[in-house]
């Protein structure tokens, strides 16, 4: 606080206070100025001892005091801040120890089940074996039959393309016989017919022949009648 404003509160107070006496002093002025600097070095005294209480307990006005009452609590505060992290230590280790006990009894009772139910779970894993081998056994069962099944039918299929086959080849050949037979039929039909073509060529050569023979002969027996006349 600033001197003369200070100056002036503790002025202000103390006539006041001293207004105060004079009236309840029966408007008694002597003690009303006996009350004002009573109450004057009162107020004073009471401020510089308010101050130094504040430096000593606290930082003061300008922050270089004793701070004794901050001291004190941040030292009760770290006392109770230590007992209680302490304690939070102790309890967490006790908690730990618990849970450590706790899960060291779950899992003796685990394992005591677990052997308890070993034999269960063997019995179990030995069904479990079996029928997995009797299911493998049934897959490759199956497997084979598919092959021998798929086998025949190659076979089946196999055997009836090669009579498709055989009969193709045996109709192909029936038929390229018959072709050659009815060439061979066509053939000889043609050289019948170019045969007799020629051979009644020939005939009509031969008659035509003989026809010149016959005129010639005839000519020859007119010229010889008309020589034998003329050499009469």
């Amino acid at each position: 606080m600033h001197p003369d404003t200070r100056h002036k509160a503790i002025i202000g107070i103390a006539a006041f206070i001293a207004v105060g006496v004079y009236f309840v002093n029966d408007e008694n002025f002597q003690k009303a100025v006996i009350g004002f600097f009573v109450a004057f070095a009162g107020l004073y005294a009471a401020y510089f001892a308010l101050h130094a209480l504040g430096w000593v307990l606290f930082s003061g006005e300008r922050g270089t005091g004793l701070r004794l009452v901050p001291r004190t609590g941040n030292g009760i505060a770290w006392g109770f801040r230590g007992l209680f992290r302490s304690i939070g230590t102790v309890s967490g280790w006790g908690w730990q120890g618990v849970q450590y006990a706790v899960r060291a009894v779950r899992n003796s009772q685990a394992r005591r089940q677990w052997e308890k139910g070993r034999p269960e779970r063997e019995r179990q894993a030995a069904e479990a074996a079996r029928i997995e081998a009797a299911r493998q056994q049934a897959e490759r069962q199956r497997i084979e039959e598919e092959k021998r099944l798929q086998k025949l039918a190659e076979d089946e299929a196999h055997k009836l393309r090669v009579e498709r086959e055989a009969e193709i080849t045996a109709a192909r050949t029936k038929a390229e016989a018959q072709v050659r037979l009815d060439m061979q039929a066509e053939a000889n039909r043609l050289a019948r017919e170019h045969e007799e073509h020629m051979l009644s060529i020939e005939q009509e050569r031969l008659a035509i022949a003989e026809k010149r023979g016959e005129r010639h002969a005839a000519l020859l027996n007119t010229l010889s009648g008309l020589v034998d006349k003329s050499k009469e």
